[in-house]
């Protein structure tokens, strides 16, 4: 996490207008309620002159609504960008910075789609579990707040419940403790989501490692007729991919269901408390604030659910950040360390003596009889016609 602190803080300000915009839109979205049921309890008891002010006033917040995600989203594109960007010069300067080892732990495939694509997913989860959690217990604060206030007004006296005396305002955030359960429960189930997200990484680099390969040399596979060799390795590799997706997508369907189904139970109990106030004797509720109440129920459920996804989207993407975070942390093997002492290199030699080989027992033999020596300390050339097993013999 201390990766994604040091990446977070690369563009404060951004991060900073974007918490901004966003609690903004929050407020607006909220407010457009508020102000919606405030309108409603005016038609019957105010003159036409407030009525219309206040008509007005919905109408201006609803239109900066609107006209509000566009900044809003522009500066969260440009925010993710620059941070995916930052990300991605880190580890491609780090992959320059390796030794010849780390490049037989990761082939050209596999490095194109750590810089390219793991990187994107990378920041976007980092993002989404260090910066907007902040904003979701924000809103759902301010939001526990305005419904608090609405069951005020729906019942001003306190409630006897089960023999204690109990406020109605206090009913919304004993609600909202309860529903934090279901972020609880994510968090503990999410192993399953990592292990059937690490199978989807691995057939992934797989197939990325194989494509490039094959598209760097296509005349070398024709010119020893392994076609079909590789294409079956192509199909195999994508049945295998297809069946890890599959799995990986019932895995957080269902993770998605259990997180669904405890906030539509709180949201019944939450509108099933209000419906109760509303016929209880002696209450005194009036139609704008029962509005206020249906309307704020999903928007009070809305950033648990929130949290909720962020959960379902780390544990999913954790096995590419941490494959990240690896090579960033990494360290070239053959760096010398301070106080090292001088090592004698030996004289580098290749030899090669009767080296015979096929892909295949009955496919044409690439090498027959093979026999050479490279001279030591000297730049030597190895010249053959296209596809007579250069590569192949390195």
């Amino acid at each position: 996490m201390s990766i994604g602190w040091k990446l977070i803080g690369f563009c404060r300000s951004l991060i900073l207008l974007y918490a901004i915009l966003s609690l903004t839109h929050e407020t607006i979205d909220r407010g457009i309620i508020q102000l919606f049921g405030y309108l409603t309890n005016q038609v019957s008891i105010s003159s036409s002159n407030r009525i219309v002010g206040t008509y007005l006033g919905w109408v201006f917040l609803a239109i900066c609504g609107v006209g509000f995600s566009i900044p809003l989203r522009w500066v969260t594109t440009k925010m993710d960008a620059l941070l995916s960007n930052r990300l991605r010069t880190n580890l491609f300067d780090r992959v320059l910075r390796q030794s010849p080892e780390f490049f037989h732990d990761y082939d050209p495939g596999h490095l194109n789609a750590i810089i390219n694509q793991m990187t994107i997913e990378t920041e976007m989860t980092l993002r989404q579990i260090i910066v907007d959690p902040i904003l979701q217990f924000v809103v759902l604060a301010g939001t526990t707040g305005l419904v608090s206030y609405n069951f005020i007004q729906l019942h001003k006296e306190p409630l006897d419940i089960f023999g204690l005396q109990v406020p109605s305002w206090a009913i919304p955030p004993i609600i909202v403790a309860l529903a934090l359960f279901s972020p609880y429960l994510i968090s503990k189930i999410g192993d399953h989501i990592r292990t059937a997200s690490k199978a989807v990484q691995t057939y992934m680099l797989s197939l990325s490692s194989l494509v490039t390969g094959a598209t760097q040399s296509p005349e070398e596979i024709q010119a020893m007729e392994a076609e079909r060799i590789f294409s079956e390795k192509h199909n195999v590799s994508l049945d295998q991919s297809l069946k890890a997706r599959l799995r990986q997508t019932i895995t957080i369907e269902t993770v998605n269901l259990l997180n669904r189904l405890p906030t539509l139970l709180i949201e019944i109990a939450l509108l099933g408390f209000a419906v109760w106030l509303v016929l209880k004797p002696g209450g005194n509720a009036r139609p704008g604030d029962v509005v206020a109440v249906l309307l704020l129920a999903p928007m009070l459920m809305s950033p648990i659910q929130s949290l909720s996804g962020y959960l379902v989207m780390a544990s999913s993407s954790w096995p590419n950040i941490e494959q990240v975070i690896s090579i960033l942390e990494s360290r070239s093997k053959t760096e010398e360390q301070p106080g090292a002492k001088e090592t004698q290199v030996a004289t580098p030699t290749i030899e090669a003596r009767n080296v015979a080989f096929s892909y295949e027992p009955d496919s044409p033999q690439i090498f027959n009889g093979l026999s050479f020596t490279v001279p030591p300390e000297k730049t030597t050339g190895l010249v053959a016609k296209m596809g007579q097993g250069k590569t192949t013999f390195f």
